[in-house]
């Protein structure tokens, strides 16, 4: 993909948040091929990633915390990444819908309680836990997307231990995060990475978790990934470089010889390689 420049201005609340928008509008279209529109135009591609940013911040409150506004857009990305079928980037009236709905359930889902100025009780309308439970219903009801940690980190351990989901209700999420990886990654590097994110959630989740048993077996296992993990990297630097295979020499060949290795190796002997042969003679 072309390397696309992102210019910012001044700073402020907006600016701030626009621009870490369009970063991660950006990432999601890293994953999929710039329309062939854009070839050649870098303007015009950073005009389409900023609509599509300013899409998604339309639909935000402007009273929003930055860290609800990371997590909304967390959400946003998310539905993006799953619902996108084309090798091409999301379209910006993609965009705009999922956001428009994300917005839509955050009033559904707020509308019957009392606006708060202090911070909410454990359990209350706005509180980490409230929001937690919204997403152990979704992955219950496996309809919507949730953000990754819910389907590999510590909020899954969180909602695990808590008994809000069982590992029957996020097997799906697992296994569609698979899926979606091993298309981008191939299985090999798949694997990897999905042990790496165990690995990184276990280790969070273990200075979490309230029960002492729970705690030790998540830190026997966060030991052992971090121990695999060691290996396959010294073991990878160790790896010698593959050797480049031998080039005929050409010039001692045939005629015959030489029209065989041609019919064999039609991308190796170019013709301007072929042809050099009699003006060196």
């Amino acid at each position: 993909m072309q390397e696309i420049s992102i210019q910012t201005h001044t700073d402020g609340k907006y600016q701030q948040r626009i621009r870490y928008i369009v970063d991660q509008v950006r990432t999601v279209n890293g994953l999929f091929d710039m329309p062939e529109r854009f070839d050649g135009n870098s303007d015009l591609a950073l005009d389409a990633i900023r609509e599509a940013a300013e899409a998604v911040n339309v639909t935000i409150p402007s009273t929003f915390s930055p860290e609800q506004v990371k997590d909304r857009v967390l959400r946003i990305t998310t539905a993006v990444k799953r619902k996108q079928r084309f090798a091409t980037w999301p379209s910006i009236a993609m965009w705009s819908e999922i956001s428009e709905k994300e917005q839509d359930r955050y009033i559904k889902d707020g509308k019957k309680h009392e606006a708060v100025t202090d911070s909410p009780k454990a359990g209350e309308w706005g509180s980490p836990e409230y929001w937690e439970g919204l997403e152990a219903k979704r992955i219950r009801e496996g309809t919507e997307a949730v953000p990754e940690t819910y389907v590999w980190g510590a909020g899954y351990h969180r909602l695990i231990a808590s008994g809000q989901i069982t590992e029957a209700d996020i097997q799906p999420y697992r296994k569609w995060s698979r899926y979606s990886m091993e298309e981008l990654y191939g299985p090999e590097e798949t694997e990897a990475l999905i042990e790496e994110k165990v690995r990184h959630g276990l280790s969070v989740a273990q200075d979490e978790d309230p029960s002492p048993q729970r705690r030790e077996q998540m830190r026997g296992e966060c030991e052992r990934l971090t121990e695999k993990l060691a290996k396959q990297i010294k073991t990878q630097s160790r790896k010698p470089k593959a050797k480049e295979p031998e080039r005929p020499d050409l010039k001692r060949m045939s005629v015959d010889e030489l029209l065989e290795y041609v019919r064999s190796n039609p991308t190796t002997a170019r013709p301007e390689t072929i042809n050099s042969l009699g003006d060196e003679k």
